[in-house]
């Protein structure tokens, strides 16, 4: 082989190197440009209104979870965008103020509280622990275990609300775990609402459904009789039971969701299944709720969350996604929902805040639910 030869099989080789070279530097560009973290919604999926009808049911909108960050930490942490700052820090100040509120609140609730004289297994103590009427002149409290106590301030009157009178016989059994607790006293400090809880230990699926009871009574404080507002479940672990804050409405998810005004006596009626929790805004004209479609082995599918207006008779779909549960938080006021999102990855649970103002159609807040006290 002459030297010529040998030139032209080295420049061979060279350009063959140059053009592999080459086609892998735009294989990486076209990768890291098809792998941007989304921050802002879509304009075109923008959350959509439906006129409520009894036998309708909303047709879920899916919008891609957005992708967290890695960071130097084991658990992974989420960009925060900018336009979210001033929200996040007034409430952090907020919530701040809030606190030092509450614990204020707690301890002349605890002075109130200890002025009551009950008697529990026969021994004449001051209450420690309890649910006060608003007028202070009730209480709902327990001797340690799982009955209520219902008395007046003066023991002139006073009830006991025991476990197993208020479980389904299919979960009446000795050594049941649970008790009976206070839901919502009315302003008219006329009615005491309560239910009952299943305690049990252990875990459960992703899909498991934790904010739950059995059951939903109401007390008459007058003559210490009550009713029946929705039937104690059948089976394990209950079902999810919320009244709205001015206790003109209560809701149940038997049979779909089912809302009563007990003002009118109307019962409304939603199509809905696999519900993860209810929360009313504060004027108790508004639900937020969850829906999630899960596997047989109770992994999430999809999930949503959904509002239902009792003046407009409307539900609305404030957002969806797939992978994750969506729960409803709270209300920060009665347009403003909070509602936080959970995940599995790898062996953490990532969880994301999503704040939404339901009247200006605005996301005011998505972040790592952590950034909050």
């Amino acid at each position: 082989m002459n030297s010529d030869q040998l030139i032209v099989k080295a420049s061979s080789k060279f350009l063959k190197k140059l053009s592999i070279i080459f086609l892998t530097i735009l294989l990486i560009v076209l990768v890291a440009c098809g792998d941007s973290v989304e921050n802002t919604p879509k304009e075109d999926l923008k959350p959509i209104t439906l006129t409520f009808t009894k036998t309708s049911r909303p047709t879920y909108t899916f919008i891609p979870s957005r992708t967290p960050v890695p960071s130097d930490t084991p658990t992974p942490t989420m960009t925060i965008n900018p336009i979210y700052m001033p929200w996040l820090s007034t409430a952090i100040v907020v919530e701040g103020t809030q606190k030092v509120e509450i614990r204020q609140t707690r301890e002349a609730l605890e002075k109130e509280i200890s002025q009551f004289i009950i008697e529990c297994d026969g021994v004449t103590q001051n209450a420690q622990y309890g649910s006060l009427s608003p007028n202070k002149g009730w209480i709902s409290t327990s001797c340690g275990r799982h009955d209520l106590l219902v008395q007046n301030k003066e023991a002139t009157k006073k009830w006991l609300l025991e476990f197993e009178d208020f479980l389904h016989p299919n979960l009446q059994s000795p050594g049941m775990p649970g008790s009976v607790h206070s839901v919502f006293w009315d302003e008219d400090n006329s009615y005491l609402y309560f239910s009952t809880g299943i305690g049990w230990s252990g875990g459960g699926t992703e899909c498991f459904s934790w904010d739950v009871r059995t059951g939903l009574y109401r007390l008459n404080l007058k003559n210490g009789t009550w009713v029946t507002l929705v039937n104690p479940s059948e089976y394990f672990p209950g079902d999810h039971i919320a009244v709205s804050p001015t206790g003109r409405r209560y809701v149940s998810d038997i049979n779909g969701i089912l809302i009563t005004d007990t003002y009118t006596g109307e019962v409304t009626q939603i199509n809905a299944t696999g519900i993860m929790a209810f929360r009313w805004s504060p004027d108790g004209t508004k639900l937020a709720y969850s829906t999630s479609n899960c596997n047989e082995e109770g992994f999430v599918i999809d999930s949503s969350v959904s509002v239902w207006d009792a003046i407009t008779n409307e539900i609305r779909i404030i957002f969806a996604t797939e992978s994750e549960v969506l729960t409803p938080i709270q209300w920060d006021n009665n347009s403003v929902l909070r509602f936080e999102s959970e995940k599995y990855k790898d062996l953490n649970t990532i969880y994301t805040l999503y704040v939404f103002d339901i009247i200006k159609d605005e996301v005011l807040f998505i972040g790592p639910s952590s950034l909050l006290p």
